[in-house]
């Protein structure tokens, strides 16, 4: 078998389990227009794969691209929305109807060597959005700008039952039979929080989120919060502040993906890693109390490191027994890290951290740490002990110092192998 052909054998492994947990799910997808054509077989392909799927159209690029050509005044924004005119609308109402008639020619293709080949997938877009007008903010008629009032879940959900791909534009009615003109982001999150869908996913005109002069790869909503405070004006605030939106009321995940990169959408479902930055209200990451069925994750952790004399011999038996007092850090079903709180007394001991190497930069040891220290001073302990041949300096950086072993508590240097030649870190709770 050719290198290729094992690289992509490997991909469809390691894709499998998620195209099984995602079909019959409801995912609601962002996209600007001016991206569209480089995506659509991924979303053909997601049609296929069983997922129910709405994807709103983003047209801010195409409104600006032809608005001088329109022969309109020159556009007026305030607080970073635009004000639309009246004479504007029509512009803004036959853009919409184009954008919709391409997508769905787009997933119309059937030609043998075309991304959607014996396909037959059926586009459906109507009035599931209604509108009311923005109004007067600041002394500002925002005019035939407006806001979600309602969608109609009922019906959208009927026809993602009925198998077809839902589509939504930015341009909705309201009661009066006007046309408004929404913000595509915020319909997007009203959308999937109206649907409760799965996911939420924004697909970017930019790089995406940074911190620390690299990609922002998941948060929580508090942390989300956190960043738009430091970053209210960054390219990526609108698409975080409504996906921050939508999962404080009830979307479990938002992905952040670029939209230059190709296949990012499928990197993203489909792959361990993914490629952008995740907002999740599910404490995704987040250290949590080890269970029977985390056995196996935790011995293939701490293996290797046994091995190497790294870790104290601890087997699959001894994991089983002592299995309440380890915490694990588990990412789409898989243990990534884990450590252990052994009670001796007045203090305890941290053992056993162990991290998956491919994410040994992703801080789960300190989170691991911090968690359980959490629960060593809810037991009343007044400090915290380890041993390390190798990782002296990380407890450093993490508030413990090195201490004789004369310290520590008598029933653990009874039962410690002096052979190691263990350095003691000590931390005061």
């Amino acid at each position: 078998m050719s290198v290729r052909a094992t690289t992509q054998v490997e991909a469809l492994r390691q894709a499998s389990p998620y195209i099984n947990a995602f079909r019959g799910h409801t995912v609601v997808l962002h996209c600007a227009q001016a991206a569209l054509s480089r995506h659509v077989r991924d979303l053909a392909l997601l049609h296929q794969l069983g997922i129910r799927l709405v994807v709103v159209l983003g047209l801010r690029q195409t409104i600006d691209q032809h608005w001088h050509g329109a022969g309109l005044s020159a556009p007026r924004f305030h607080q970073g929305q635009r004000i639309t005119s009246t004479e504007a609308i029509d512009l803004i109402a036959a853009l919409n109807g184009q954008a919709q008639a391409t997508l769905a020619a787009a997933l119309s293709v059937g030609l043998p060597n075309s991304p959607t080949a014996g396909m037959r997938i059926t586009v459906v877009h109507g009035n599931f959005v209604s509108a009311r007008p923005l109004g007067i903010h600041d002394g500002v008629d925002f005019e035939r700008t407006g806001v979600v009032r309602r969608i109609d879940a009922t019906a959208i959900n009927s026809i993602l039952a009925s198998g077809h791909m839902v589509t939504l534009s930015a341009l909705a009615p309201a009661r009066t039979g006007e046309n408004y003109n929404l913000r595509s982001e915020d319909v997007a999150a009203e959308t999937a929080t109206a649907l409760n869908a799965d996911k939420l996913i924004y697909l970017l005109d930019h790089d995406g989120p940074q911190q620390d002069g690299t990609l922002l790869r998941q948060c929580t909503p508090a942390q989300a919060e956190h960043w738009l405070s430091l970053h209210p004006d960054a390219p990526s605030a609108l698409a975080m502040r409504m996906g921050n939106y939508a999962v404080r009321h009830g979307v479990r995940r938002v992905q952040l993906i670029p939209a230059a990169i190709d296949g990012g959408i499928l990197a993203e479902l489909f792959s361990f890693d993914g490629c952008g930055t995740l907002i999740s209200g599910d404490g995704y990451d987040a250290p949590r109390a080890a269970r029977e069925r985390d056995i196996p994750g935790i011995v293939a952790l701490i293996e290797p490191l046994q091995h190497s004399g790294v870790l104290v011999t601890r087997d699959a038996l001894s994991v089983s027994t002592h299995i309440d007092h380890f915490a694990v850090v588990e990412r789409d079903g898989r243990i990534v890290a884990c450590a252990a709180l052994f009670d001796y007394g007045d203090c305890a001991e941290f053992a056993s951290l162990a991290t998956d190497p491919r994410y040994r930069n992703d801080r789960h040891g300190a989170r691991l740490l911090a968690h359980l220290m959490q629960r060593a001073k809810s037991q009343g302990k007044a400090a915290l002990f380890a041993l390390t041949t190798q990782s002296v300096h990380w407890f450093l950086e993490q508030g413990f110092h090195v201490v004789d072993a004369e310290q520590l508590p008598s029933a653990k240097r009874t039962a410690m192998d002096l052979s190691r030649r263990s350095q003691v870190l000590w931390q005061p709770l």
